[in-house]
């Protein structure tokens, strides 16, 4: 089950509820803490014949507020565990340090890969997703390759790095169906989604190269529609493993044929072949693009030692 709201544009995310048998259910990313959404991911449920007050698991694909501030408090009000993998964990405990370890794993890059400063995200992030609250209890750790059993339905875990380091994945066998975070969607079509400074482009293959392995019959993602039929998945996934490839193809021609190239004219470069990405993200996309291959990583280098010694301009 899919449920998107609109609130403040693309503040909110795709909710996902997998049923068991008894009314058993678990949710996949519950949104931001604020605004209409859950009440009609409930509205949905109730439709469907499930009762939110039955969650027993709330899985976090990722950290992220559009989908995971709103855990703690239907958590909370539902007593379910919520479920996320270690790598996140310290975000999920201590949601307000998110940006700021963003920030800080560029490691004095003063290229302005963030839109605007990790402090004003955080604030930010208060009006767009509501408060960013700790977990009642301890959270679960989901890993690679573990199962969950939510009223009779198998679920498997699935480490699916590339948006975030800690992203993961839902995979149901018995339906043959993937539920999954940002790392790819349909509006993106075959560009994977490595918009931020700790997304990965080299982990974003990988865990296309999972998802293909697995041929399944359904995935659904964290925003937009969901995906149905092997051969068009298969050509879906396919196509956006060869553009993780052009990738990094076009930026090594790049810096290499215009050593001064900014991150703004890069990333416009990269992306020419997709309307749909907005353009504060585009040097991010060159950023993450630019790290997945040596001669892009010591450019990189290359720009935070001039940022080092550059001489700060008197007041």
């Amino acid at each position: 089950m899919e449920n998107t709201s609109p609130f403040f544009g693309l503040a909110t995310c795709n909710t996902h509820a997998i049923a068991g048998r008894g009314g058993c259910v678990a949710l996949v990313d519950p949104g931001p803490a604020i605004g209409p959404h859950m009440a009609r991911v409930e509205a949905a449920m109730r439709r469907d014949g499930l009762r939110l007050e039955n969650c027993e698991k709330i899985f976090i694909s990722h950290q992220h507020p559009d989908h995971s501030w709103g855990a703690p408090p239907l958590a909370r009000k539902t007593g379910a565990d919520i479920v996320c993998s270690e790598p996140d964990l310290p975000a999920v405990i201590n949601p307000g340090r998110l940006w700021y370890d963003e920030a800080e794993s560029l490691g004095g890059l003063n290229e302005n890969v963030l839109p605007v400063a990790a402090e004003v995200l955080a604030t930010c992030g208060v009006f767009f997703f509501g408060p960013d609250s700790a977990p009642p209890f301890p959270p679960v750790i989901a890993r690679d390759g573990g199962a969950f059993n939510i009223g009779g339905t198998d679920v498997r875990i699935l480490s699916t790095p590339g948006h975030r380091p800690g992203e993961i994945a839902l995979h149901l066998p018995e339906q043959n169906a993937i539920v999954a975070g940002d790392i790819i969607n349909s509006r993106r079509g075959d560009f994977p989604s490595i918009n931020f400074p700790l997304s990965d482009l080299n982990s974003a293959q990988a865990s296309l190269e999972k998802f293909r392995a697995l041929n399944p019959e359904h995935i659904s993602t964290g925003h937009e529609h969901f995906a149905q039929g092997r051969a068009k998945i298969q050509r879906w996934l396919g196509d956006a493993i060869a553009r993780c490839e052009k990738l990094r193809a076009k930026a090594q021609r790049a810096i290499s044929m215009k050593p001064d190239i900014s991150l703004s004219n890069l990333g416009l470069a990269l992306a020419r072949c997709n309307k749909e990405l907005p353009l504060y993200e585009l040097r991010a996309i060159a950023y993450v693009t630019l790290k997945s291959f040596p001669l892009g990583q010591e450019w990189l280098d290359e720009k935070r030692s001039k940022n080092r010694t550059r001489p700060q301009k008197s007041i």
